[in-house]
């Protein structure tokens, strides 16, 4: 599993937190036990070191001792996604390419909107 070992990325270091809504087909847990349980999604499954490394790394996150529940999701592409309660960290390939396409299309509308307001017409806007 690249993403635990990419140069790019300190193996004490994971991305960024954010707070998502749950999933509709996701089963609710009390709040107790989603803030101690981790959900691990990865597109291949993990080898028991791999494991054992991502269970520590979040305990040492989280400072609290979690209970890892792994999913093996082929659409994760790569990488791993994982929540605790309601905070997720999406360290997937699905997630840097859904962050890239929103950016793409961000910086395309600006472009084209410029473009549009120096080449009309003084009065015709």
């Amino acid at each position: 599993m690249e993403s635990l070992t990419q140069p790019s990325l300190p193996s004490t270091e994971l991305p960024k937190f954010t707070t998502a809504p749950s999933d509709p087909g996701e089963e609710t847990a009390s709040p107790r036990e989603a803030a101690t349980r981790a959900i691990v999604r990865v597109a291949v499954p993990l080898t028991p070191e791999e494991s054992q490394r991502l269970h520590s790394l979040l305990e040492r996150l989280f400072h609290r001792p979690l209970e890892l529940a792994v999913e093996v999701t082929p659409s994760v592409i790569g990488g791993v996604w994982v929540r605790v309660g309601d905070e997720v960290i999406d360290g997937s390939v699905r997630g840097q390419l859904e962050t890239l396409r929103y950016h793409l299309r961000t910086q395309s509308r600006i472009m084209i909107t410029s473009h549009l307001t120096f080449t009309q017409p003084k009065g015709t806007i």
